[in-house]
């Protein structure tokens, strides 16, 4: 069975991971600020920077992460939540990943049976981990339904995987009816120019600064909202999704469809 590589680290670059290591800080969260893919901030740990400056950037960079509380700094950068059930949930897979190994071994064995006493404790694990983790969520939607503004959950492919309900006290939109139609869809035409070169830094660097965009109601007007995001990376640094935040600028009301 073939068995993924592993890229030693230079020995500047793992000068670096032991400092992120020390700090609670991923490999993901620091790209993010020195607004770099996290596969072009990988080759550089892998045969440092290409010039003094970017490696003194660096330096200038973690310097300040590492002068963070870990706590907050985790919270605040590597997208980790760090709540019981969130823990709960991580062993929980850890745990199911072995017991898998465990299982794909016994049958390559020739061993076809799996102790009953291991079957129901996993699932009694599942359920258990899985109601608590249910209820965190459906605490957290709530909070967030009544937020003044819609969150969106964005797939690499651009479409809607989950939206909260600010997006229909705001716009007048179903969340169905956004997961059905693409975000996208929604925005006006002069703004999709823009918005698309936000797709593009996101995808690049992990964010994009806020702007202003117009988002089309169920009425047929338009609402001018300011648009945020961020990118959601997984362990190895590859982008996941986007979570995005649109927030309607106080100071303007609806636009007519004319002026829209």
């Amino acid at each position: 069975m073939p068995t993924s590589r592993t890229h030693p680290l230079s020995d500047w670059g793992s000068d670096i991971d032991n400092r992120l290591r020390a700090a609670h800080v991923t490999k993901a969260a620091l790209a993010q600020q020195l607004q770099l893919h996290p596969s072009t901030l990988f080759r550089w740990l892998q045969s440092e920077p290409p010039s003094s400056f970017e490696r003194g950037r660096v330096e200038h960079v973690l310097q300040q992460l590492e002068g963070t509380k870990p706590s907050v700094l985790a919270d605040k950068l590597s997208g980790h939540d760090k709540d019981k059930t969130a823990d709960q949930l991580r062993e929980l897979i850890r745990g199911l990943r072995s017991f898998r190994r465990d299982v794909a071994r016994s049958l390559s064995d020739g061993v076809d049976a799996v102790p009953i006493h291991d079957v129901v404790y996993w699932v009694n694990r599942i359920v258990t981990v899985t109601e608590n983790t249910l209820a965190v969520r459906d605490g957290l939607a709530a909070m967030i339904g009544i937020l003044p503004l819609a969150l969106y959950h964005i797939g690499p492919d651009l479409q809607t995987r989950w939206v909260s309900a600010g997006a229909e006290t705001l716009f007048g939109w179903s969340i169905a009816e956004v997961t059905a139609k693409g975000p996208l869809s929604f925005i006006h035409p002069d703004d999709v120019g823009l918005t698309s070169d936000a797709v593009a830094q996101l995808r690049q660097t992990g964010g994009h600064e806020p702007f202003e965009v117009r988002i089309r109601c169920k009425d047929g007007s338009y609402k001018r909202a300011i648009a945020r995001a961020v990118a959601i990376y997984d362990d190895v640094g590859n982008a996941t999704g986007f979570i995005t935040s649109l927030m309607p600028d106080a100071t303007t009301t609806h636009l007519s469809r004319s002026e829209g």
